[in-house]
């Protein structure tokens, strides 16, 4: 395959991503058909990815919240790249503060990721009839 191949160094292009390759040496001279050498080393490309896109479910927009402790929710976000996991941090914006966490507890049901927040907890001065915004990222 790579008969014409004079120097000890050699680039391989347009190779495939999450892939595992194998490679030895065959040493040649010009009165023998050569010999292989005893190891068959590998190695595996990799060119990370994002995180999927996915949606925000539960609070609704609009939603009127009737306990400190809210429940939120959003569509599973999976990870292409193998062996990877997803982290989310939800971050909320009110008035002219805002603040992000990560969510210390989060269970999934049926790809729906959720988490319990007490939002007295986030440090922002909410009162009843306040308007939060809250979007979740995912990396």
């Amino acid at each position: 395959m790579f008969d014409d191949v004079l120097d000890t160094t050699f680039v391989l292009s347009s190779l495939l991503d999450d892939h595992r390759y194998f490679w030895t040496i065959k040493a040649v001279d010009t009165n023998t058909d050569g010999t292989w050498a005893d190891d068959i080393l590998s190695f595996y490309t990799y060119l990370p990815k994002a995180p999927e896109s996915f949606s925000l479910i539960y609070p609704n927009v609009d939603d009127t919240l009737d306990s400190r402790i809210v429940l939120f929710g959003w569509n599973e976000s999976l990870d292409p790249d193998p062996c990877d996991s997803v982290e989310y941090s939800i971050f909320f914006s009110f008035e002219d503060s805002s603040i992000s966490i990560i969510p210390e507890s989060l269970w999934v049901d049926t790809g729906v990721v959720n988490t319990e927040i007490n939002i007295d907890s986030l440090f922002l001065d909410i009162i009843e009839g306040d308007t939060v915004s809250w979007w979740v990222a995912a990396s």
